[in-house]
């Protein structure tokens, strides 16, 4: 049932001419009044939830759980955002498998963890390492940790340039050159690693990273 039929439905019988044009004119400004605020409380409704909110309402309630710690990315979608943000929320951390697995989530790509401290991870004299051998040489750095990510990349070309089989170019005929490839690391997909790096570790404990390019 409509507002308006709701209205008129409330009113005493009598009162007013079926049909009466100053009812129906006052009717419709009441209608009105209460389909705005129920519009305000369907979507109030529908943004207290992570699963149905949406754009920028979906930032701040992000925001106001996480701080400035998931911000969105640049053209992530508000689906991908919920995916990332429903991962984060009960996250395992501080441990060497949790840190390992969110950057592989992140990246695609599983990292290369040395703890100095880890035996396993640097060998020792006479027993799974030694010079020629496996093994990493260090210095007693407890509470550390290195890691090596490996990122996606982009590679970028020149532009206005064109390329073999596209014209015009050729030796001698602009445009045409040598360049080598320009292979980036995105400043953002870097930042979102020393985020989330930054967001599981225990705190006291020291982690030094180097991203290379996929």
């Amino acid at each position: 049932m409509g507002i308006i039929q709701r209205f008129l439905k409330l009113l005493p019988l009598n009162w007013f001419a079926v049909g009466a044009l100053t009812l129906s004119i006052v009717a419709s400004a009441v209608a009105a009044m209460f389909g705005d605020v129920q519009a305000v409380i369907t979507a109030v409704q529908a943004n207290i939830y992570l699963q149905t909110t949406s754009g920028g309402y979906l930032d701040l309630w992000v925001y106001d759980f996480f701080g400035p710690d998931l911000l969105r990315g640049a053209g992530e979608s508000d689906t991908a955002y919920i995916a990332r943000v429903q991962g984060s929320l009960l996250a395992p951390a501080c441990t060497r498998e949790a840190i390992t697995n969110a950057i592989t989530t992140q990246t695609g790509y599983e990292p290369t963890v040395v703890e100095p401290w880890r035996p396993s991870d640097t060998g020792a004299y006479g027993v799974l390492g030694g010079y020629g051998e496996f093994g990493t040489w260090t210095d007693y750095l407890p509470y550390q940790a290195f890691l090596t990510i490996t990122v996606p990349s982009s590679v970028s070309g020149v532009p206005e340039i064109a390329g073999y089989g596209a014209g015009p170019g050729g030796y001698g005929v602009a445009s045409m050159l040598y360049y080598e490839e320009i292979v980036t690391t995105s400043s953002l997909v870097a930042q979102n690693v020393y985020d989330l790096i930054e967001r599981l570790k225990v705190y006291g404990t020291l982690i030094w990273v180097r991203l290379i390019n996929a």
